[in-house]
Formats: structure tokens, sequence, C-alpha cells
């Protein structure tokens, strides 16, 4: 199973430190579909990388007309009538983004478990050639997906779910938390653990819809994400809201 858990868990704790530096979430605004990074502040810069059309990025505001961000491993300048901040999009136009994310998302980690189910465990080698260079192409596919899209929309998530209560969008990424089983990333755990601590009710009801054995587990992804979010909680373990949270989350995994 090594091959299947992704090393994540450093480009995600590289987002949390932009998230928490007054970087936001963006995407471009642009009619040519792409947008250049420039190394300066200006058009005459050269260009160290592009932003496509519906990645997502972190940029941070200023003072001028070109605004600082940061994208998969990639920093520079774009220019400010060409972002378009993600926190500005009314709650309506985001339920389409966060769903076609994540359904885009399910199927690359379907196409990319497809692909790992041709190595033999057994003995420790592909089946061919073609299966090798299949394996590595979906797994560099999917990676992208992860931290130009999936990971930095999970930040947003609690914010959007906290205000909507939109339980269709939790079950989405339940499913979703279910196929991709093999991952190393945290950030859908610490992403449920935040949703369920703002809206409890409404999480509990994605969970209702899912069969006891496969409740279980997902209780256990909520209960792990609410365990590290120790910020929200006195002394944590013995905060009384942090016990009930915790109670509610045993008894749903108990629930016939």
């Amino acid at each position: 199973m090594k091959l299947r858990l992704f090393l994540f868990l450093l480009p995600c704790l590289a987002s949390a430190v932009l998230h928490a530096q007054n970087f936001e979430v963006a995407r471009i605004s642009d009619p040519d579909g792409y947008t250049n990074i420039r190394t300066a502040p200006n058009a005459q810069s050269e260009v160290a990388g592009k932003l496509l059309k519906d990645e997502f990025f972190y940029c941070e505001r200023g003072t001028g007309d070109w605004w600082k961000v940061s994208s998969y491993g990639t920093e520079g300048y774009v220019h400010r009538s060409r972002i378009q901040l993600f926190r500005d999009l009314p709650d309506s136009a985001k339920e389409p983004v966060f769903r076609s994310n994540f359904q885009q998302y399910a199927q690359l980690t379907e196409k990319f478990n497809r692909a790992y189910d041709r190595y033999n465990e057994r003995e420790k080698r592909w089946k061919n050639r073609e299966d090798s260079v299949k394996y590595a192409e979906t797994r560099s596919e999917k990676e992208k997906f992860h931290e130009t899209r999936y990971a930095i929309l999970l930040g947003e998530l609690p914010g959007y779910f906290c205000r909507t209560k939109d339980a269709a969008i939790i079950k989405l990424l339940f499913e979703l938390e279910i196929e991709d089983s093999g991952s190393a990333s945290e950030t859908p755990d610490f992403a449920l653990g935040e949703c369920y601590i703002c809206q409890p009710d409404a999480l509990l009801q994605a969970l209702a819809a899912f069969p006891r054995e496969t409740r279980s587990g997902l209780c256990a992804t909520v209960a792990f994400g609410l365990g590290n979010l120790s910020s929200h909680f006195d002394q944590e373990e013995n905060d009384p809201a942090f016990k009930r949270l915790s109670k509610r989350l045993e008894d749903a995994a108990k629930a016939p």
C-alpha cells in the first residue's frame, strides 16, 4: 500500500502557512484561459509560470496593481485585473465549484486506483512497463489537481458550510474520502473537523446516509480532525464542548 500513500503532507503544510499569512484563495479571470506569473510586479519582467483557468492559487493583496501569488511551488506577481478572489463569490456560485471539483477529484482517484491495481503487491513489481508508466502519469495528474484545486478548496469549505449547512456537499466529500482511503493527506480530516465544530447537526445528517460499517470509519476521520483543532477549545479533552461533540460522534458511529 505504500505506493498509494501520496506524500502530500509537506505541500499541505505549506498551504496552511500561506493561508495564515494573509494570503487569500483566488482563481484567474482572463478570457485567454491562462495568466502569466511574472518574476517582478510589471509586465516587462520574465515569466515565472502560468495560472490556468479553473486552477486555484494563493494571493496577497497589495496596494498597487500587481499582487503577489503562490501556486504549486511557483511564486511571483499577477496583475490584479486578472485575479478573482474566491471569497467574493456568492455562496450560490461556490456550491457548483465545490461539487464540480470534488467530482473531478473522485474521477482522478478512481483512475489512479485502477492504475495501482496493476501493481503486484506480493512480488513488489509491476506486471509490465506500460502499467508502471500509466501509474506514474495518473499519480502526477492527481497530485497536481490536489495541490492546485482540491486541497485549496478544502480550506474554504468550512466557511461555506458554516453559512449554508450544505449537507449534500459534505456527503459528497465523505464519498470521496471512501474512494481516496489510501491517501496520506490529512487536509480533508481537518476541514471536516472544522465543519463539525461549526454545524454538528448538518454534518451528522450527512453521516447518517451511510451504512454503519462505513459510517464508523467516517466518524473516526471527523474525530481525528476534531482532535487536531485544539485552538477551538480550552484544554481540549476537558472542554465540555469538545466532550459533547466527541460523544455525538461516538453515538453516530454506533447507531444502526
